[in-house]
């Protein structure tokens, strides 16, 4: 079997002695190196919605931050699934979620996604 040429992706804090170490390091051993392009995580929409996640985790009462990711891939639920939940709610839209769950198995799975991931939230540190 021939094999093909793999492709990776190194990522780098900032640039200084170390990057421009890496990249003479992969000439030097003669691997292509497409370019040092600067890739800014957070203008992609992957990483907009995992920072809004943090946000609906850290701060419970931040209900537009709870709606944006409940409408994220995250979570997928529709324009009309939200507007279920939030139109003429008399709570927070988590409490709104909460007693949804058991009406509807999109609200269930929504809310049980965001009881997970809040409770690995305050045991997983970030580094």
């Amino acid at each position: 079997m021939a094999r093909g040429r793999a492709r990776c992706c190194i990522l780098v804090r900032q640039r200084g002695p170390m990057f421009e170490a890496v990249i003479r390091a992969l000439k030097h051993a003669q691997i292509e190196v497409a370019g040092a392009d600067r890739l800014v995580l957070t203008e992609h929409i992957a990483i907009m919605d995992l920072l809004v996640l943090g946000d609906a985790l850290l701060l419970p009462d931040d209900d537009l931050a709870l709606a944006t990711v409940l409408k994220s891939p995250l979570f997928g639920l529709n324009d009309e699934q939200l507007y279920k939940l939030a139109y003429q709610r008399k709570s927070s839209l988590r409490s709104a979620l909460r007693a949804k769950a058991s009406e509807d198995a999109a609200y269930d799975v929504a809310a049980s996604g965001a009881r997970c991931s809040g409770a690995k939230g305050a045991y997983i540190v970030a580094f």
